[in-house]
């Protein structure tokens, strides 16, 4: 039977593994603070207790990684709510039928869908995203040709 921590409903195991990442994040930014006060990766090692220079070395790279990550993750965050304000301000022009309007929503969707990955969802070889992708396709054009013209597609290519 797992002991169930009162305070915060996990069990004993899932504290452990939380103080051991926090451990070894606070060794990580240990290491790279004796980085940048210029210590060699054979003096961290020895005094934060790494196996080898190569294992400081890794920390040091991995606290920098951590650092890098964390701004652009909130930069994604920004512009992402940067779209959503813009698709916002557009949409019911958009639902209206203004092309112009359309076009620009379009784009800010496009643009989203490359900050969040979604367009990699094309690249990835599975035949049901190129198929839902190809079905979105035509249908958006199908929508096109019928507020460009007032009517489908088929109907203007009759005589």
């Amino acid at each position: 039977m797992t002991d169930i921590s009162p305070r915060t409903g996990r069990g004993r195991g899932e504290n452990t593994a939380s103080l051991r990442r926090i451990k070894a994040a606070e060794k990580r930014r240990q290491a790279l603070e004796l980085r940048k006060a210029g210590a060699t990766y054979d003096q961290i090692a020895e005094r934060l207790g790494f196996s080898s220079k190569s294992r400081a070395r890794e920390s040091v790279i991995a606290a920098l990684a951590e650092l890098t990550l964390e701004p652009a993750r909130e930069v994604l965050t920004l512009e992402l709510e940067r779209l959503d304000a813009m698709l916002l301000g557009l949409w019911r022009q958009a639902r209206a039928g203004d092309l112009g309007t359309v076009d620009r929503v379009l784009k800010i969707m496009d643009r989203r869908a490359k900050y969040l990955g979604l367009d990699k969802v094309a690249d990835s070889g599975t035949e049901e995203a190129r198929s839902m992708i190809g079905a979105l396709a035509d249908g958006l054009q199908a929508a096109y040709h019928q507020l460009e013209g007032g009517g489908t597609h088929d109907d203007r290519t009759q005589p």
